[in-house]
């Protein structure tokens, strides 16, 4: 790699990682002022479970899913992401298909699309295409989502 890309890299690494250096010299005491905190609380996340423009013939089932798995012994933040990849795949249909507005009209193409598109997406931090461990991450709660809606 060039190396003018490599510093380029080597930077939004370092800044990805400055709030939590922050968080570190606050506690020790060598820095007076307490950090930013512009992460949503625990419990706001579990108030926004779709994002706010999602029709709600879309946004009910995925509300009534994520609240089921919220009531079981499933870990708060495995909820958690499996809301996040939702949001993801939701807000990617709403662009990507403003037409459908109903669980009912997803077809497997549509899935398709998505996977396809999570190929060719990139890391917003690294610059990269996401890893296939990423590309996991948002499709298995998509799949558990599909298999246990539709039983």
């Amino acid at each position: 790699m060039p190396t003018d890309q490599l510093a380029e890299i080597y930077q939004k690494a370092c800044l990805t990682r400055l709030p939590g250096v922050h968080v570190l010299l606050f506690n020790i005491g060598q820095v007076p002022e307490p950090p930013f905190h512009d992460l949503k609380t625990a419990e706001l996340w579990r108030t926004e479970l779709t994002p706010p423009e999602t029709p709600s013939a879309l946004a009910a089932p995925v509300t009534r899913w994520l609240l089921g798995r919220l009531q079981t012994s499933d870990r708060a933040e495995s909820v958690r992401h499996s809301r996040d990849a939702l949001r993801y795949f939701l807000r990617w249909l709403a662009r990507a298909h403003p037409e459908i507005d109903a669980m009912t009209q997803l077809e497997r193409r549509h899935v398709e699309g998505f996977m396809a598109h999570l190929h060719e997406h990139t890391n917003a931090r690294t610059g990269r295409p996401l890893t296939a461990r990423s590309r996991c991450t948002y499709l298995s709660p998509l799949l558990q989502f599909f298999r246990e809606t539709s039983q």
